[in-house]
């Protein structure tokens, strides 16, 4: 993996960690908003939290490109 220490690809990792933790937080949010009977802010919460996972996911995917071009063009 000659890019694992690239700071692009550690941005984009920390990226990706970051969004991750804040869809964690939005979900534990969420269930506490629907224990305490408050419905409508608990589906806002876990709607939040569904954004912060699909910016996650993106971020590990640029990662993993960016791991996979800089590995494909060192054995070329």
């Amino acid at each position: 993996m000659g890019n694992a220490q690239d700071p692009q690809y550690l941005a984009l990792r920390k990226r990706a960690d970051e969004a991750y933790d804040a869809m964690r937080k939005c979900f534990d949010a969420s269930q506490r908003a629907y224990d305490s009977g408050e419905g409508a802010r608990a589906k806002e919460l876990s709607d939040e939290g569904k954004a912060h996972r699909v910016d996650g996911e993106r971020a590990e995917r640029e990662a993993a490109d960016w791991i996979f071009r800089g590995v494909s063009l060192t054995h070329l």
